[in-house]
């Protein structure tokens, strides 16, 4: 057992290791450097990376334990979902369950191998981000659909969705643990801006490498990808909303709208990628964002902020809270419309107002300007008995 816990432990600090000299490696990369800049530059890399490397070696040591939380979970869950599907059909489908429980397994291992035909770190991070709320919606939308009508595919799809969500959940718990145990809360404080500036750096550093191909489209739009992927990753790190709290007011004012000017600033140079007519261009760009991440890894923040253009901060909660609306006004007409006098009685028209609403929610969710209240008008007209 000691054995195979320093083999994990080895393998840990390998992990760490590699995340510091990958980070240090892409100083190489940069232009108009001298010697002294890039030895300084590499301190500064090697200090402020710490934080992103020690939960690396955090992850890799737990990672075990993680995997078997999700098994754990997806049993726990997986007995829950039956006992769902027999509640509303009194029908036992349990290789329904178990089959999709294998069949999310497979797909949630094949989504690395996926990934890697997407160009694009931050691209590849947002297609991730887009399947685990796909999986929770489909699992969501599975079991309310089984409480509905009792179908051997819907069983299935629900199931699929279970080992995604399972994972996710024990890879959190295990992260928010060993994030509270170590010293990664302390050094984050520290280097305040390190993840962004290692981001910008590793962006710099991938425009400077392509610049021989400048007059490539595909290199264009991979750089212009990257650009507007750091611009969010700067905005989000320089409002320190995980300092100040998000529904904290000042979120909204000073922090967030100087947050939002360096974004801005950065995507500034996607232009720049856009017009180039030679490597000279490319180079001014890595040369700017190099400068920037220099700025960002010594926590000179008024630096970033010299000639950054205005830029008004949109008001998030606002435009949510507009999104959800309908959505919440469709599943809550689901809920209480069926229970009405007149519709009631009738059970085969109660269910499908409530699943015709439900639908309408999932739509009103993917197209923030349906007409809730027309179409909530529309399905009681057609369905209460004489109208």
């Amino acid at each position: 057992m000691e054995g195979i816990f320093m083999s994990r432990r080895q393998e840990a600090k390998a992990a760490y290791l590699k995340a510091v000299n990958d980070a240090v490696a892409e100083v190489k990369e940069l232009p108009a450097l001298d010697d002294a800049q890039r030895k300084s530059l590499r301190l500064d890399v090697r200090r402020s990376c710490r934080p992103h490397a020690l939960i690396k070696y955090y992850s890799r040591l737990w990672i075990r334990y993680s995997f078997g939380g999700a098994i754990f979970l997806t049993i726990a869950a997986g007995f829950g979902t039956h006992a769902w599907v027999t509640h509303w059909s009194k029908r036992l489908d349990s290789w329904g369950i178990v089959g999709g429980i294998v069949l999310g397994f497979f797909i949630f291992a094949l989504l690395p191998l996926a990934t890697k035909m997407f160009s694009g770190k931050y691209r590849r991070q947002r297609i991730f981000r887009y399947y685990m709320l796909l999986t929770l919606l489909t699992y969501v939308g599975s079991l309310i659909a089984l409480s509905l009508k009792h179908d051997f595919w819907i069983t299935v799809l629900a199931g699929c969705a279970i080992f995604p969500i399972c994972f996710l959940l024990a890879s959190l718990i295990e992260l928010v643990f060993s994030y509270k145990e170590s010293e990664v809360q302390r050094l984050r404080l520290k280097y305040a801006y390190s993840a962004a500036g290692l981001a910008m750096l590793e962006t710099a550093a991938l425009v400077s490498r392509n610049r021989n191909d400048w007059q490539s489209s595909k290199v264009s739009r991979l750089a212009i990808r990257e650009i507007e992927g750091l611009a969010r990753k700067v905005q989000d790190e320089l409002s320190l909303s995980s300092r100040i709290g998000r529904w904290h007011p000042d979120v909204f004012s000073p922090t967030a709208i100087e947050a939002a000017r360096v974004a801005q600033t950065v995507r500034l140079h996607k232009k720049l990628i856009a017009c180039a007519s030679g490597e000279s261009d490319f180079e001014n760009v890595a040369a700017s964002l190099s400068n920037g991440a220099q700025a960002l890894l010594a926590n000179k923040r008024s630096k970033l902020l010299e000639g950054a253009p205005e830029a008004v901060l949109k008001q998030r909660v606002n435009i949510v809270l507009r999104h959800l609306f309908p959505v919440v006004l469709l599943i809550s007409a689901a809920i209480l419309l069926p229970l009405a006098p007149p519709i009631s009685g009738e059970e085969k028209i109660a269910d499908s107002i409530r699943l015709t609403l439900l639908l309408a929610g999932v739509l009103a969710l993917i197209s923030p300007r349906s007409e809730s209240s027309a179409k909530i008008l529309d399905v009681v007209g057609k369905a209460i008995p004489g109208k």
